[in-house]
């Protein structure tokens, strides 16, 4: 009885969140010159970005507005609408065809040219921890203390066993990528150019700096170790005809 009372109100609010998003959408695509959707927002909403979430509640009592999108379906929005798309430690959270999926859908809505960027756990970072068990480097170690007292039950699981093991049943993971997957993975849906940054660094000034996992996890370096970040675009062929 809890549990469909439960399931009620949760459709009830996201019935209310749908139709609050429309306005919220037309709002921002006619204020913006540079269109960017940030997919997964949690509590990382980004100045100028169109933020999305599928629990938004959270996110809406910090600074900025979230509407709420369920990325494994298809999106609400027209062919060609944004200049830049956004995931921050969120692919990780649906399995691998949902993710696929997704991908799609970010290059249907991406313009020509437009750019997306995706940050996301390391896998072979993750699995180095394991490999590495016996003789880990200093910042291998660190992680493995970081991730214990942290998110895990001390110096009692700080070996590599209970982090990877954690890393890939919590926060709601349900699929890790290693950089070949992933690149093959923007290719087959599209992407060209695929590229690989570091943590707050990119080439493009729009997508320099978006990363809020650190702050979200307490730790900065600590996300910087775990964290593969990809940059691809959708072709612009009409550019590449001049």
């Amino acid at each position: 009885m809890v549990k469909a009372a439960q399931a009620l109100f949760a459709a009830q609010r996201r019935t209310w969140w749908r139709l609050r998003r429309g306005g919220v959408v037309r709002s921002y695509l006619s204020g913006q010159a540079i269109t960017k959707l940030q997919i997964g927002t949690g509590a990382n909403p980004i100045p100028g970005w169109l933020n999305t979430d599928l629990n938004p509640t959270q996110a809406d009592r910090s600074e900025g507005h979230v509407i709420f999108l369920d990325a494994t379906r298809q999106f609400p929005f027209a062919d060609a609408t944004f200049d830049y798309i956004y995931l921050e430690h969120m692919i990780a959270n649906v399995p691998y065809s949902a993710g696929r999926r997704l991908l799609t859908e970010c290059a249907r809505v991406l313009r020509p040219g437009g750019r997306i960027r995706i940050a996301t756990p390391d896998l072979t970072r993750l699995l180095d921890l394991y490999q590495n068990r016996n003789d880990p480097d200093p910042e291998e170690q660190a992680y493995i203390q970081w991730i214990a007292d942290t998110f895990l039950d001390g110096p009692r699981h700080a070996t590599p066993q209970f982090v990877v093991n954690n890393a890939f049943r919590a926060w709601g993971h349900h699929f890790h990528y290693d950089e070949e997957l992933l690149q093959s993975s923007l290719r087959e849906s599209g992407f060209v150019a695929i590229r690989r940054r570091e943590v707050g660094q990119s080439e493009d000034p729009h997508l320099r700096n978006v990363e809020g996992h650190g702050r979200a996890v307490g730790s900065e370096a600590m996300n910087a170790f775990e964290t593969l970040v990809l940059e691809g675009s959708v072709p612009d062929f009409e550019k590449a005809r001049r």
